[in-house]
């Protein structure tokens, strides 16, 4: 199977991007490991499929996702242009290497992927760092786990309530007061092409347009099949604005491709075994896809794409096998 993917325009940054772009986090171990060679091949196979955005970040397996995108898409480019491939990765969290006291003696302090559900993640610690400076260093330390030369999309992570609860004000202010200003001047040099915000909520995209004008933002899980209410607000601004929506989370973290008969013991809805009101919910979401002779994963795939400010969904695929399920149910 050999498709040409559609493409979309990413805000005013210049850049076109496939409908589908491949994220790397299943690829980085998340949950479960995969092994180097089945990443190299699924990356490859997102190639040869028309896919050519890519998605990746310095907390996918702490630094193993860059590593195995940068290692892939360098042989990749060995035979095609630069400016064929989009590569967006992410800045917030800077990696700081585990003293080699043993997997599981970790100093005081820190804090192993292993606990954040990585499998077999690099011996790495994350620390969030909003800041210029953390801005600026986690571009550079990027570009040199992916052994690439250029970024085209930087997006600010996983900035938000949610995520921080106390300690968001203090997380925002660096932000505001220096990071933001990176994100700036790394667009203005051409280091990166588009910025952005890449997180699991919507307020803190609209928040951050009062501080800078941003050309996309990746949205993980709030415009889907089965949620769309926290989005809407956004989605009216994304028109004023002319701002991009690359669209994560599509199967809201696993629930809305799990099969029907698995759904209460291997259904995962945010991160988290799902609910039962959510998963009554997907019940009635395969009762409606039956009668329009489609299935909750497919229709879960081309949702956001209705949507004009919806520039590309981001899929994710832990072997060649499951990517060309997902790339089947979209075209």
């Amino acid at each position: 199977m050999v498709v040409k993917l559609p493409t979309r325009p990413i805000g005013n940054s210049g850049l076109q991007t496939t409908v589908l772009a491949l994220g790397t986090a299943p690829l980085a171990g998340l949950f479960t490991d995969v092994e180097p060679s089945e990443a190299a091949a699924t990356i490859q196979r997102a190639w040869e499929l028309g896919i050519k955005t890519f998605d990746t970040a310095p907390y996918y397996g702490f630094g193993k996702a860059e590593h195995y995108l940068g290692a892939a898409l360098r042989e990749i480019l060995r035979d095609s242009a630069r400016d064929r491939i989009i590569i967006s990765t992410k800045a917030g969290r800077l990696l700081k290497a585990i003293p080699p006291r043993g997997p599981l003696a970790l100093p005081s302090g820190y804090q192993h992927g292993a606990a954040q559900g990585w499998d077999r993640p690099l011996n790495f610690d994350c620390v969030y760092d909003y800041s210029y400076d953390g801005i600026m260093r986690s571009y550079e330390d990027s570009l040199q786990r992916l052994g690439l030369s250029e970024i085209d999309i930087l997006l600010i992570h996983d900035i938000g309530r949610t995520t921080h609860h106390s300690q968001h004000r203090q997380h925002w202010q660096d932000l505001v007061n220096g990071g933001f200003k990176a994100l700036r001047q790394l667009r203005d040099t051409g280091a990166a092409k588009a910025i952005g915000l890449g997180v699991n909520e919507a307020q803190p995209i609209i928040e951050a347009l009062e501080e800078i004008d941003l050309d996309c933002s990746l949205l993980a899980g709030r415009y889907t099949i089965l949620e769309q209410e926290s989005a809407e607000e956004l989605l009216r601004l994304c028109e004023v604005r002319n701002l991009s929506i690359l669209a994560g989370g599509v199967f809201n973290s696993g629930i809305l491709a799990c099969p029907e008969e698995e759904l209460e013991t291997k259904g995962f809805y945010n991160y988290q075994r799902a609910p039962p009101e959510i998963i009554a919910r997907v019940k009635e979401l395969h009762r409606w896809a039956e009668k329009n002779r489609t299935t909750v994963k497919s229709a879960a795939l081309r949702f956001p794409l209705q949507n004009p400010m919806v520039a590309t969904v981001v899929i994710g695929a832990r072997s060649v096998k499951e990517l060309e399920e997902n790339v089947k149910g979209v075209i």
